[in-house]
């Protein structure tokens, strides 16, 4: 049995990020430019990407495309896929692949440029998450569970249509899917068939990183840490808004970055023990 499939709202899976909105509103026109020290002036951010080279250049996917930092996050450019809604990132090898509501795109160029997939074995492009690890990439379509690729995304085989529908997040560990669930919370898995839950919540992001990749941080109200993969959690961010991306560094596990949707930028130099308000400025969290 896999984690709870209930019939589909169409604002569920964006309902806590909704809250952004209220907090600013920007038109998307202004979406291509930033001051130094701020986050892209659009109304949602969704999903973060640290370089597998380089731990201060990042990706950040937005309901209004991609934008970058080679800075830590201190200045910010538009990086492509303009006006879609890039819910989720990840990279596997050398290709990077985005997704959201209608569409799956690769960057085999470290994203300087964008083709948009159409893989076999899918029955839509409504991405609800994604999940890599090495050649194989896990994918959450709405209305239609979850898929596996193992060879970079070309191609996808089901593997159980009992995953969703307020699946928001994806992760892959050395032997586990990490699912995260926007009412319920963590749910692991070997097999992407039968789940385990191992915490509650509200979860709206995670990240793998480590040796054996079982050092994982989940985005909700703050962010939680787990050191086994997943089955244990306890929180090292605490917050009063939820947090819509986290990401850690795969060339430096110290280094990790999460997103508040009250625009603010976070940084943490211990993987995710402590963490800094980069902006606005300033404050340490735990």
């Amino acid at each position: 049995m896999g984690p709870p499939h209930r019939p589909f709202h169409p604002l569920l899976r964006r309902l806590l990020t909704l809250a952004a909105a209220a907090i600013v509103a920007v038109d998307a026109g202004a979406a291509g430019a930033n001051s130094a020290g701020a986050l892209p002036r659009v109304t949602e951010y969704d999903s973060l990407l640290v370089s597998r080279t380089h731990p201060g250049s990042l990706f950040l996917g937005t309901q209004h495309g991609l934008f970058a930092t080679t800075d830590g996050g201190r200045t910010w450019t538009s990086a492509g896929l303009h006006g879609s809604p890039v819910t989720s990132l990840v990279q596997t090898d050398q290709t990077i692949l985005a997704g959201g509501r209608g569409f799956l795109a690769a960057s085999r160029n470290g994203g300087r440029t964008w083709r948009l997939l159409h893989p076999g074995g899918l029955p839509n492009e409504e991405v609800d998450a994604l999940g890599s690890e090495a050649s194989t990439v896990y994918v959450a379509l709405a209305g239609a569970g979850l898929y596996r690729s193992t060879n970079r995304g070309r191609t996808f085989k089901a593997v159980s249509p009992m995953v969703g529908p307020a699946i928001r997040a994806l992760a892959v560990t050395s032997t586990q899917i990490i699912a995260g669930d926007v009412t319920n919370g963590v749910y692991l898995s070997s097999n992407g068939q039968e789940w385990r839950h191992t915490a509650g919540g509200a979860i709206m992001a995670l990240a793998v990183g480590g040796t054996n990749r079982e050092h994982v941080l989940a985005a909700s109200w703050g962010i939680a840490r787990s050191s086994d993969g997943g089955v244990r959690w306890r929180t090292t961010l605490h917050a009063h808004v939820i947090f819509a991306a986290v990401a850690l560094a795969p060339s430096d596990p110290s280094v990790a970055y999460a997103v508040g949707v009250d625009h603010s930028f976070w940084r943490s130099l211990n993987g995710g023990l402590v963490w800094r308000r980069v902006f606005p400025k300033s404050e340490s969290g735990g």
